[in-house]
């Protein structure tokens, strides 16, 4: 990896000690045991809404189901689309000063963390290797309409390494990193 990579965003004498990417591809978290059945029987109250609508001619009837019908299909699979896509347009680093995070465009964002100042971070591991380092925590107070990383977690307020592999080395690096500074 090169500094190209980062959008040539590296700080003079700031060297990449580690990097990666969030998982590709289609990515379910423990949350969307209770999200997918609640999107099935969203879209079955829709689908019977539908039926019983079609013989009327409510036009305000049919454009409240055509908007409920456009949710549940977001809900099922829209938001699994959006965040693969995202992801697979995330890069992670770990640098000798920051913490990287970058996103292309069209949703370009650059977020840089100093190690001499990070929040408290937290380690949620799978069984398979892969986790997520999560650099801080959300207050209390955000509900999930206030934050998009519910139902598209690359898009998450609290900075994170995503569904990273070898997510516990990479957390031992940070360790290191930011306890070595002097």
């Amino acid at each position: 990896m090169d500094d190209g990579d980062l959008g040539g965003r590296l700080l003079p004498r700031e060297e990449v000690l580690s990097w990666g990417r969030p998982k590709q591809g289609l990515l379910l978290l423990a949350r969307d045991g209770y999200a997918i059945p609640f999107m099935l029987a969203w879209c079955g109250i829709v689908a019977v809404g539908v039926v019983s609508e079609s013989g009327k001619s409510s036009v305000m009837g049919m454009a409240i189901l055509s908007v409920m019908t456009v949710i549940g299909i977001f809900g099922l699979a829209g938001r699994y689309v959006i965040d693969a896509w995202l992801r697979s347009n995330t890069i992670y680093a770990l640098t000798s000063q920051r913490i990287v995070i970058a996103r292309a465009r069209p949703f370009a964002a650059f977020l840089a963390l100093d190690l001499d100042r990070l929040p408290p971070l937290e380690l949620i591991e799978g069984a398979n290797g892969r986790g997520t380092i999560r650099f801080g925590r959300l207050p209390a107070e955000v509900d999930i309409e206030d934050n998009p990383g519910w139902w598209l977690p690359v898009l998450d307020r609290v900075p994170q390494f995503l569904a990273i592999a070898d997510a516990r080395q990479v957390f031992d690096q940070i360790q290191q990193a930011a306890g070595g500074r002097p």
